[in-house]
């Protein structure tokens, strides 16, 4: 049996073939970086133009479960340059991000507490429950949604507060316009989807009492639950206050509460955590809970933890 190599090994000979089998593409390179994603320090493999500034990225440590479950080296690299290749047919090699990057275009997102320190140090943040609301940049690039954090130096240099940051975000039609619930049985998004002006009422006639809230690029969306008013409408239409599931960082699950216990609800988010979703989109080891009457998020598991929730429902300042 042909021993596996050690990652490490993996990833140069993956690197040094991708850029040996660029062949006639001189006028692209390989360029190749450590990511951090969600906690985690990703190998990417960027195919740019020699003279731009974007690309495609694709990631060693999936490339690796490809040779773990068999591949070749041979037949990872012709796969994953071909979707390079195909992937990068009509992208500028050029975005203004002078353009791009601007206040309208902020967003919020929520990521994991554990695991994020290093990138907490270089991002605005605000803490929110046991999870953090940082802020990324959302526009097209080339046809598809993209992303990329609002930094510490941005904010200094526009002189935003975390606080400014929020309500900047929460307000960006980028945020609030791309906002939408689902049936939970729409997991394949071929269904209408709601925006948040839509009507809610049908929902409670939903079998499963339950949708999910996220955005319509499916990307970071599990920051919408950060929209209270979307919240209530659906609270609203069950008729009830409601069990939030944070799926993973791209969308939530809004549950009415008599459909299940606590405890129930809690079971379902372990078992998502361990059978569905990958430990690069995990979002939270808790579920929360909404109160209609009083507008907050709690957490029902840690009752003795202070409560951020005013993050997302500035109050103004007492006279």
């Amino acid at each position: 049996m042909e021993k596996v190599m050690e990652f490490n090994q993996f990833k140069k000979e993956i690197e040094g073939q991708l850029i040996r089998n660029i062949g006639d593409d001189s006028d692209y390179m390989i360029h190749t970086a450590t990511v951090p994603k969600n906690g985690e320090n990703l190998t990417g493999f960027t195919y740019m133009k020699k003279d731009g500034n974007v690309g495609i990225t694709l990631y060693a440590e999936n490339m690796y479960e490809q040779y773990k479950a068999g591949a070749s080296i041979e037949q990872i690299v012709k796969e994953n340059l071909h979707v390079m290749r195909e992937c990068s047919k009509g992208m500028p090699k050029d975005l203004d991000f002078d353009k791009l990057l601007c206040k309208e275009n902020i967003i919020p997102a929520l990521i994991p507490s554990r695991g994020n320190e290093a990138l907490l140090k270089t991002v605005p943040h605000i803490p929110f429950q046991d999870m953090q609301i940082i802020f990324k940049f959302a526009f097209e690039d080339f046809g598809g949604p993209a992303t990329t954090n609002v930094t510490n130096s941005f904010a200094q240099e526009h002189g935003y507060s975390e606080q400014e940051l929020l309500d900047i975000a929460k307000n960006n039609a980028v945020f609030k316009d791309r906002l939408i619930i689902t049936p939970l049985d729409n997991r394949t998004f071929d269904k209408p989807l709601s925006k948040r002006d839509d009507d809610f009422s049908y929902i409670n006639d939903l079998r499963d009492r339950a949708v999910i809230i996220t955005n319509t690029d499916l990307y970071y969306g599990a920051a919408a639950i950060l929209d209270t008013d979307v919240l209530s409408k659906v609270s609203e239409a069950f008729g009830e206050n409601l069990h939030i599931i944070p799926s993973d960082i791209h969308s939530c699950m809004l549950i009415a509460e008599s459909e299940k216990s606590k405890s129930e609800v809690q079971d379902l988010l372990y078992i998502s955590n361990i059978f569905v979703t990958s430990p690069a989109e995990r979002l939270s080891n808790s579920a929360y809970y909404f109160d209609n009457k009083t507008k907050q998020i709690t957490n029902p598991f840690q009752k003795k933890e202070k409560d951020v929730q005013q993050h997302t429902n500035p109050t103004e300042p007492k006279r």
